[in-house]
């Protein structure tokens, strides 16, 4: 078997947003914030496989003799999926200034790395299966100041 990787693609998962508001100190406040998702690496192998037999029919009746020819196309599809669960965390160390408001939004997204896995069949043949796997979670961090909050 031949495994070759093609890309990797970043599917969004959504956001949180969590805020500090220090507005009403008069020192700066650090807060330590842990970030944590639970996600399953999942394995998705697809492949389809067609191929096309030809063959005669003759049908035989008393008045009527027919022949012909029947083209089929097989079609099959392989198609598996296995999983494992996971736990994603990350702490992060925010500092807001005196008489601040900081909103924090986390954008998290799922990584998926796709490619092609080349199979040789014991009849000689080679069978091309595109496969996609998790393989993380992860997320982009923003910090925003926030100046307009209700008192």
């Amino acid at each position: 078997m031949e495994v070759t990787q093609t890309r990797r693609i970043e599917e969004s998962l959504g956001e949180d947003v969590r805020l500090i508001d220090n507005r009403a100190s008069p020192a700066p406040v650090t807060r330590t914030l842990k970030a944590s998702r639970e996600w399953t690496r999942t394995l998705t192998l697809g492949g389809s496989h067609s191929q096309t037999v030809h063959g005669d029919v003759t049908a035989s009746l008393l008045w009527l003799s027919a022949k012909g020819s029947i083209e089929a196309e097989l079609q099959s599809t392989l198609s598996l999926a296995i999983g494992s669960t996971h736990l994603f965390e990350e702490e992060i160390s925010v500092t807001v200034p005196e008489r601040a408001a900081v909103r924090i939004v986390l954008s998290w997204k799922r990584i998926w790395q796709c490619g092609e896995a080349r199979v040789l069949l014991s009849d000689g043949s080679v069978h091309i299966v595109a496969y996609q796997v998790v393989v993380s979670v992860t997320f982009d961090q923003k910090m925003q100041d926030v100046a307009d909050l209700p008192d």
